[in-house]
């Protein structure tokens, strides 16, 4: 506790009654205490009769005994330029003595002298042990040593009557007082003036009584009739500093013992280390921090109570008190507990309260920041008081009152209104009224300087708010309330990851994402290696994963795992604080910057939807116009025209808030050590992984939270687009490199189809046919040695794999992820290995290629037939409105039902079309590298009958079904389209191809292929080598078609048991079933490349558990040649 004089101990209740006594009555009080004697007679002022009895002076002919000398340490001489200034304005008074001598003029009185009475000085004051005292014991040595000591006492007074004026000088140079007479910038004290004039020895005989007489007068005087120093100021000419607002008198007081304290400090520093001089430098010191105590307390005011306004707040403020005085303060008070609390807890109230009134539209938060991160870092011992006693107050951790448990943690706990302090125009509106209130009108120049300031606003306090948290968690005695603090945040908040939430019952994005900047400080130096991959498991985990789903395992799967190892000490060990760290901040990660991203992607979205509307219904508004629509439709454009803006304000303040280079920089890093630990777990060496990977899935790998995988590829699909520069100036690219290319080419391992397809999602944005921003980030993942092996056959078989995902969307999900996969083959045809992949894949009997070009197949047959139905209609509404008479004729609702159905078709054709022409794409690049896998008797057939399909779609007889107004707008080119279906054909040109072309009974004929050879010449413009080949190919298959014409009519009286099942044409090639059914065996495998089923009885089949049927064969060939014959014989 504070060391005070015994004098102060009753000061408090002294000062109590301080308003019922007289400045007499205390002085008299006081030198009652100090001399243990009566009260004196009344002070005499400097002009009076009576002078202050003078020291005695050392005569210089006045023998030194050698027990004198050895009781006196040699003076070391102090160089004249240490002379402390006496100037105003530095807070130090030019006190005159009474012979006229300064400060400095006695100090060089006392260099001159060879000795120091210090020694005598100490003795004179007594030093008896607390042991011989609180014993009561005699002690005959002890009492032989005092004797001498008062003996040389007595016998060096007179030696050191000089610095004795010396200490008195230096006191009142401190304290800027006088006892002799009112002198410039210091105030005359009637009280010690009156000591010094009644018994000088009984005022020198004790230093820290001394010292305490002079703070309880001055600071009396302050009570009594405010700063005394106001007329001492005026008098030299400074502006008066006194005030009657609450709290300024008590401010004043602070600022003078502040004033004091620095410089006993700077005199112990410079001149006073040891000796008399430097024991009361130091008690000096120790009691201006004593009553500053007191002082905060209310004793020489009003008593103070909690629920006041901390007095020594508004200083800290204005920065007002110095580091060191700060240190020393918390330090001393911190050895009394009570005393500590009440000074310092309405300190940290008001730094909430403070910092709850404070917004990032100015920098007005880094007072408030900067004094707790100040208080924070200030030690005692091997304990950190602030921190202490943050832990230990009411709000540093409320309980939840409302069902809002995370917004109340952001709202009213304490470090939640540090931490709160947002950009986001949801968390605080007024930084979008200010600094984003023109919307779109802002310019570029000025929305980049403003966005620029305010991420130094951030920057700046989540700096700050890191060092405040580090202080918490480096003492020891708050570790584990911070890390309980954290991880309750993150509890409260856990609804954030849900897709629907309320948002008024979380934290907001700009509180959440502060909290993650700070965890990514706290794990710079944490190394994925040497974190333990079963904390997650682990009983005294501080997160709770149970109702996550995992990467690959049910929770029955990881129930019995943990149950089977939950006794094997080798798997587990003690949560170290990386470990913690680590894993609260992947899932900080999931709770922060997920929401926030897919908050961000819905302004945008919402932005995209309301400007359509807008520009709609501005389109029709010749339409509406002078109609009782008019004013509702009026009304809707002004209400999305308001929300317009308020959506930009709000997408500027989150361009802010989360584009932020540094924030999604800290991300990444992070994240690359989260890949580097998840590739740790499925390959033995990470740096050098190989593929295939082994057949059974790591338990420890499957059981981890699906989102660690998600999250990543969400945060690289986001980046990409929105700040390429992160990827492209990667020093080290190796973790994410491998991290996709692994898991994209063992699909097996990743139980949810939708997280591979987020990884084909990632190589699609980051293609340079996207954008070229991210080059050298795709560059990097397409010539990986990985890559050039294994991701054209891994691309193929989840092309066919996503067929069927289990989701509800899965029909439409699969032509976007088809897409993806388009455009990735399409970037990796100009790379030669990637090409002979290709060749190499198609040639494997039974592989993936094959099921691949049939899922092409299906793919070009819907899409085409799906855009074209589209155009269709879209051209039959457009000629319905051109009609004014007949449309007017319509119902206002069946108006609107087909405007909102020519909305959707325009939308499903853009869609449509643009997969489409990909798909077509994809064909021709296949086509052109390799031939043969396309005439296996699977695939022959079923690609002409394709293409005759489409030909046949966009031929004359269909063409005025196709001609829409601004066909551009849906992408529909149908020259291009036309001379994509010409290209597969002159690709695939053989007999092979002729023959199967010759046998699709639906859409061929030769009509058909004359007019396709005309529109190649004469529109499309084709050169005359490809015209020409296009012809005798058109030619080929009508020559076919005419022999197949007359084998028709020869076999069509063929047996039942010769006709196939399903399709009921004559068999060449039957094979029998597991069920026993016989079929054309092109026929089904051609099903089997759609479903794995047996067509009849839908069990599961494969192509090698077919059986060849020999018998039936030669029956069929047999009665094949017996026709042929027989019909020969007829003719002839």
């Amino acid at each position: 506790m504070f060391t005070v004089s015994p004098c102060v101990t009753s000061i408090h209740h002294v000062c109590t009654k301080m308003s019922e006594l007289t400045p007499d009555e205390i002085r008299r009080r006081r030198l009652a205490r100090l001399d243990k004697s009566p009260s004196t007679s009344p002070a005499t002022s400097p002009t009076g009769d009576k002078e202050p009895i003078p020291f005695p002076q050392l005569d210089e002919s006045t023998p030194v005994t050698k027990e004198q000398q050895d009781a006196l340490h040699v003076v070391t001489s102090a160089p004249e330029n240490d002379v402390p200034s006496e100037s105003l304005d530095s807070g130090v008074g030019s006190l005159e003595a009474g012979d006229g001598s300064s400060l400095g003029a006695a100090d060089s009185a006392a260099q001159s002298m060879d000795v120091d009475c210090s020694a005598a000085l100490s003795f004179e004051s007594g030093s008896i042990s607390q042991m011989d005292v609180d014993s009561g014991i005699e002690n005959p040595e002890q009492d032989e040593i005092d004797n001498r000591k008062r003996k040389l006492s007595k016998e060096t007074a007179t030696l050191c009557g000089e610095t004795e004026e010396l200490i008195l000088d230096a006191v009142s140079h401190i304290f800027r007082i006088s006892w002799r007479e009112q002198g410039p910038g210091v105030i005359y004290l009637e009280g010690l003036a009156s000591e010094f004039a009644t018994n000088a020895e009984n005022v020198f005989e004790n230093i820290e009584d001394l010292i305490s007489y002079i703070l309880v007068e001055v600071l009396s005087l302050f009570s009594a009739s405010g700063n005394p120093f106001t007329s001492v100021n005026e008098a030299s000419g400074s502006p008066p500093s006194s005030s009657h607002e609450d709290g300024q008198l008590e401010a004043e007081m602070i600022k003078y013992l502040i004033k004091c304290y620095e410089t006993a400090n700077k005199e112990q520093n410079q001149k006073y280390r040891r000796g008399v001089l430097g024991d009361m430098v130091k008690e000096t010191l120790s009691q201006c921090l004593s009553y500053t105590a007191l002082v905060l307390q209310g004793t020489f005011t009003q008593p103070r109570n909690s629920s006041q306004t901390s007095l020594l707040l508004p200083l800290l403020l204005k920065r007002d008190i110095p580091e060191g005085f700060l240190k020393d303060f918390v330090v001393t008070a911190f050895e009394d507990k009570s005393q500590f609390v009440a000074i310092f807890e309405p300190v940290l109230l008001g730094l909430v309260q403070t910092m709850q009134r404070c917004s990032l539209t100015c920098d007005q938060f880094t007072p408030p920041l900067l004094v707790l991160k100040d208080l924070c870092k200030i030690k005692a011992g091997n304990m950190r008081p602030i921190c202490n006693l943050m832990t230990e107050t009411s709000c540093w951790l409320p309980k939840p009152i409302t069902s809002s448990s995370g917004r109340e943690v952001e709202k009213i706990s304490l470090l939640g209104a540090f931490v709160g302090l947002s950009l986001f125009a949801e968390d605080d509106p007024k930084v979008a009224e200010k600094f984003f209130s023109s919307g779109a009108n802002i310019s570029t120049s000025a929305m980049r300087l403003t966005t620029e300031t305010l991420q130094e606003f951030v920057v700046r306090l989540r700096e700050e708010l890191f060092h405040i948290v580090k202080s918490l968690l480096v003492n020891g005695h708050t570790r584990e309330k911070t890390l309980q603090f954290l991880s309750e945040v993150l509890k409260r908040n856990q609804k954030r990851s849900h897709l629907q939430v309320d948002e008024s019952q979380v934290a907001g994005d700009g509180f959440m994402l502060n909290l993650l900047v700070i965890l990514h400080k706290l794990n710079e130096k944490v190394e994925p290696d040497r974190v333990d991959k079963m904390y997650l498991h682990h009983t005294q985990s501080r997160l709770d994963i149970s109702q996550c789903t995992r990467i690959n395992a049910t929770s029955e799967q990881i129930a019995t795992w943990l149950k089977q190892i939950r006794e094997d000490a080798s798997y587990w060990m003690e949560p170290k604080f990386p470990t913690e760290c680590f894993f609260m901040t992947m899932h900080c990660q999931h709770l922060a910057l997920l929401p926030a991203i897919r908050h961000y992607s819905q302004r945008v979205q919402s932005l995209r939807e309301l400007t359509r509307m807008i520009e709609d219904l501005q389109g029709q508004e010749a339409q509406w116009k002078n109609t009782p629509l008019e004013a509702r439709n009026r009304q809707h454009l002004e209400k999305w025209k308001t929300q317009v803006k308020k959506i930009v304000r709000a997408k500027a303040c989150a361009d802010a808030g989360l584009l932020h280079e540094n924030l999604l920089w800290g991300c990444f890093e992070f994240y690359k050590n989260v890949m580097s630990m998840i590739v740790s777990m499925v390959v033995p060496d990470k740096n050098n992984p190989k593929l295939p990977l082994a057949t059974d899935v790591p338990i420890r790998f499957s059981a981890l939270p699906e989102y660690y995988i998600e999250d990543i590829t969400e945060f690289l699909l986001f980046v990409a687009p929105n700040c390429p520069q992160i990827l492209e100036n990667m020093p080290d690219n190796r973790d994410l490199v491998h991290f996709v290319l692994i898991f994209l080419c063992s699909s097996n391992y990743i139980k949810n189809p939708y997280l591979v397809a987020k990884l084909v999602e990632l190589m699609f944005v980051l293609c340079p046919i996207i954008q070229n921003k991210t080059s050298k980030m795709y560059e990097a993942i397409q010539l990986h040695p990985l890559a050039l092996t294994h991701l054209i056959p891994s691309l193929m078989k989840f092309y066919t794999d996503v067929e069927t995902t289990g989701a509800s969307s899965e029909f439409y999900d699969k032509f976007s992820i088809r897409y993806h996969i388009s455009i990735i083959f399409k970037s990796l045809r100009s790379v030669q290995l990637h090409s002979e992949a290709i060749i190499k894949a198609s040639k494997v009997q039974g592989g993936q290629f094959v099921q691949f070009i049939n899922m092409l197949m299906n793919d070009t047959t819907f899409l085409l037939d799906e855009s074209l139905g589209c155009l269709k209609r879209i051209r039959e509404i457009q000629e319905a409105r051109k009609n004014k008479e007949e449309w007017g004729q319509l119902s206002q609702e069946e108006r609107q039902q087909r405007v909102r159905q020519l909305s959707t078709d325009e939308r499903q054709c853009r869609s449509y079309l643009t997969l489409t022409n990909e798909t077509l794409e994809m064909f021709i690049f296949l086509t052109e590298l390799t031939k043969e896998p396309f005439f296996r008797p699977e695939l022959c057939d079923r690609l002409a009958a394709m293409l005759n399909y489409n030909l046949l779609r966009l031929s004359s007889r269909n063409r005025n079904d196709l001609r829409v107004d601004n066909k551009e707008k849906y992408g529909f080119d149908p020259k291009k389209m036309m001379a994509q279906l010409t290209s597969i054909y002159l690709n695939l040109k053989s007999t092979d191809m002729a023959k199967a072309i010759a046998r699709d009974e639906r859409s061929y004929s030769g009509s058909l292929f004359e007019e396709a050879i005309k529109v190649v010449r004469d529109v499309i413009k084709m050169n005359m080598f490809q015209v020409n080949s296009f012809s005798d190919l058109a030619m080929e298959a009508k020559q076919h078609h005419i022999k197949l014409q007359q084998a028709n009519i020869n076999f069509e009286d063929a047996p039942d048991e010769f006709i196939d099942p399903l399709m009921a044409t004559l068999m060449t090639d039957p094979v029998k079933l597991p069920s026993g059914t016989v079929m054309e065996r092109s026929i089904i495998e051609r099903h089997l490349l759609n479903s794995q089923t047996d067509p009849f009885s839908r069990l599961p089949l494969t192509s090698e558990e077919l059986q060849d049927d020999h018998e039936l064969k030669q029956k069929i060939l047999d009665w094949m040649k017996d026709k042929l014959e027989s019909k020969g014989e007829g003719q002839s």
